[in-house]
């Protein structure tokens, strides 16, 4: 596969933590192919309150458009939920929730 992005480029991306995803814009930093053979991008992402976050991101998680982020992070949640669902299928259901728990 060939680099899709350029450095400078402005993006939008997605990315999950904890099941919740966000999404940001940002520029394009850095390029690298990493230990699994993606290329990955390194994206600074200004915040609200003047920092600066760097996400790691691959093409699957970027965009040239809001829509198009939008619908590639809708598609990875429908995606991530089928999995959940055929995991609960095949292995069974967990014994805890993990809410009721304190782990989220």
């Amino acid at each position: 596969m060939q680099q899709l992005y350029a450095l400078g480029q402005k993006v939008y991306v997605f990315r999950t933590q904890k099941g919740e995803v966000s999404m940001g814009r940002g520029i394009i930093h850095l390029a690298e192919i990493n230990t699994a053979g993606y290329i990955q991008y390194s994206v600074k992402i200004p915040k609200a309150d003047g920092t600066i976050d760097t996400w790691i991101v691959n093409h699957a998680s970027m965009a040239e458009t809001e829509n198009e982020i939008q619908a590639k992070a809708d598609t990875y949640k429908r995606f991530n939920d089928e999995q959940k669902q055929k995991y609960v299928e095949l292995f069974g259901a967990p014994e805890f929730s993990p809410s009721e728990i304190g782990l989220k």
